[in-house]
């Protein structure tokens, strides 16, 4: 098993983000036999890649927006009566830098997406649905 797409984005990532994007899409991938017998879509190495690509993206995806959504709905929630919310060793206001950045990366990651012809709906489906979309509806040029 390659994970060759996986392993082209995946070494930019911090450590433990990669090991966690990397982990889901190996097991993912581990699963392939099932989901193309589920979807009753012919296995390829080309399919099953773009499978365990769509599945690191999706894991990334889902990092950042419930890290990002978390703090966001945490700082409205509790107003002004609190400066920000602390993880660990750092305070998260939403005019710190990390919590900028986390919004830049999640919004940026959407419209990377968008411009590859997927979109955040997309990776909520099940598996054997977005081996049918991979298979027959993705224009190769996207």
């Amino acid at each position: 098993m390659s994970l060759r797409y996986v392993n082209a984005f995946a070494p930019e990532l911090p450590y433990t983000l990669r090991e966690q994007v990397i982990d889901y899409a190996r097991s993912v991938e581990a699963a392939s036999q099932e989901i193309f017998k589920e979807a009753e879509v012919k296995l390829t190495d080309e399919l099953r890649d773009q499978l365990a690509l769509v599945a690191a993206v999706r894991k990334l995806h889902s990092i950042c927006s419930s890290s990002y959504w978390l703090l966001y709905n945490s700082t409205r929630l509790l107003g002004n009566d609190v400066s920000g919310v602390r993880v660990g060793g750092t305070t998260f206001t939403p005019e710190s830098v990390q919590f900028r950045q986390l919004g830049t990366l999640l919004r940026d990651l959407e419209v990377l997406l968008n411009d590859q012809g997927l979109n955040v709906e997309l990776l909520r489906q099940p598996y054997p649905q977005i081996l049918h979309f991979l298979a027959n509806e993705r224009r190769p040029d996207q």
